[in-house]
């Protein structure tokens, strides 16, 4: 009994997704080459009593079943406040494949993450801070 209370409890770990650290998880949509999706960290409360505010948010985006995700990027759709960061902190499920002695490498998902402050102090005073951090992806099949 309790070697398959233990294969069960491996059993649900491995099917535990990557995804439960990120703050949000985005499937891409199976019927189309390009996955677009927006991180948005929301506008934090405005600067008072020089107390400063960090808005942060993570994404995890997923490629569809069977496909994958390649030439990702993020670029700054939106922000404001200071120490902005729109990027890819991590990609899973790479595989890699090569084609003419070039190696290709795609991956099951990536995370993005989306983080801006207000600062502190008296002259930040009423300032509030956003990032919306715009991800985009080619899916396409494992290459062969």
């Amino acid at each position: 009994m309790r070697k398959l209370l233990a294969l069960a409890s491996t059993a649900f770990l491995i099917a535990v997704p990557a995804s439960a650290a990120a703050d949000y998880t985005y499937q891409c949509p199976a019927d189309s080459n390009v996955c677009s999706y927006s991180n948005n960290a929301p506008e934090t409360e405005k600067v008072r009593g020089g107390e400063g505010h960090t808005t942060d948010t993570t994404a995890e985006i997923l490629a569809p079943t069977n496909r994958y995700l390649a030439n990702m990027s993020v670029k700054i759709a939106s922000q404001h406040g200071i120490r902005p960061n729109c990027s890819i902190e991590s990609m899973g499920g790479a595989t890699t494949v090569s084609i003419q002695g070039v190696d290709i490498t795609v991956y099951k998902s990536a995370l993005v993450r989306a983080h801006a402050e207000t600062g502190s102090g008296t002259q930040r005073e009423g300032e509030t801070a956003h990032m919306h951090c715009a991800f985009t992806a080619k899916v396409v099949q494992k290459p062969k």
